[in-house]
């Protein structure tokens, strides 16, 4: 459970990032798409997170 809660936090934090340096290079004015786009990423990681979690798993 705690590698879960550790890929989820990973993935929020990786969006966090590519959030902030989207609106740094696009400006402000663009933030509903940087955002839809964030969250988008933050979705994707999050599962192959928890796919590759439960991978690892499986393996220990």
């Amino acid at each position: 459970m705690k590698s879960y809660m550790y890929s989820i936090l990973k993935s929020i934090v990786l969006a966090l990032c590519i959030f902030l340096f989207m609106i740094v290079i696009c400006g402000i004015e663009d933030w509903l798409g940087i955002t839809i786009f964030s969250i988008l990423i933050m979705i994707t990681s999050c599962i192959s997170n928890i796919v590759e979690a439960k991978h690892k798993s499986k393996h220990n």
